[in-house]
């Protein structure tokens, strides 16, 4: 009978690792790859896969899928996936579905899921939902930095809070609905949905995709009921899509639509609140 006991144990031992059992995403059997692509299905998993990137142990181009619905707004300064040493360069599939955040303060101001982003080809991030609460000082709800790869199908909704409390030397702050600041790449069939406010004094670029731009496309996205606020400063930048855009190489910002109200004390646009270069075709504004 004990004998029994100890092979029912084992077996169950053996069964359990065999399923990855309490392993983290890179130890579940998966290779990474597209075909066979790392399992996120826990908080413990993003952790880890934030913890990895971060400190540039991880793989690059890997590719990863969302499996459930993740709550980490108990991580209140929840630090973003991706740096400017070590960005992201995977492939992250949402499978449409969620993570919920409530990211209230943050050393080194930056709020976003993710932070710098460089894939090199393909869809850096897709079919995403990021929902809750954004505080900081640089702002996007998927991405902090687009510089390379695609954005596409992802959606925001909550409340970005913006601020300046003068603890840096760079005087800029910006909040963008999906991206902060977008060096290349594109982000196609996005939608932002809520309200972004800017505090007092706070010198900078709102946009309900993204805040400013040097680079890339943006193509059919939504910002549907939004309420945007740029600071009360003579010298600020408030625009439906994008906030300020000033460069040589950017493509387009094309297909999108906006409908909500934009505010502002000097520069405000339903589409964009400062263009130089590049080009604007087919957008739709509904509107204050």
């Amino acid at each position: 009978m004990k004998k029994l006991v100890q092979l029912v144990l084992l077996v169950a031992v053996v069964l359990g690792l065999a399923c990855g059992a309490g392993a983290e995403y890179y130890d579940e059997g998966h290779s990474g790859t597209e075909a066979d692509p790392y399992v996120i299905d826990t908080n413990a998993d993003l952790v880890a896969l934030r913890d990895r990137v971060n400190a540039g142990t991880e793989e690059a181009g890997k590719y990863y899928k969302l499996t459930q619905n993740l709550n980490i707004a108990q991580y209140t300064d929840w630090e973003p996936i991706g740096t400017e040493k070590n960005p992201f360069t995977g492939h992250f599939d949402g499978n449409n579905l969620s993570i919920h955040v409530n990211i209230t303060q943050r050393a080194g101001h930056i709020s976003g899921v993710f932070g710098v982003i460089e894939t090199l080809e393909g869809y850096a991030v897709r079919n995403l939902t990021a929902d809750g609460n954004f505080t900081g000082r640089w702002i996007g709800g998927i991405a902090q930095k687009l510089d390379s790869g695609t954005i596409e199908n992802c959606t925001v909704t909550g409340t970005m809070t913006c601020y300046d409390d003068h603890s840096w030397l760079s005087w800029e702050t910006r909040t963008g609905g999906i991206v902060d600041l977008m060096t290349n790449g594109s982000i196609k069939n996005c939608t932002f949905r809520g309200t972004i406010n800017t505090t007092s004094g706070a010198f900078g670029s709102v946009g309900g995709i993204v805040a400013k731009v040097s680079g890339g496309s943006i193509e059919n996205c939504i910002v549907g009921g939004a309420d945007i606020f740029g600071a009360d400063t003579n010298s600020s930048y408030a625009g439906g899509i994008v906030g300020y855009a000033n460069i040589a190489n950017f493509d387009a910002i094309k297909d999108c639509t906006f409908s909500g109200t934009v505010v502002v004390e000097q520069y405000a646009g339903g589409i964009a609140g400062y263009v130089s270069g590049g080009n604007i075709q087919n957008n739709r504004i509904t509107g204050n």
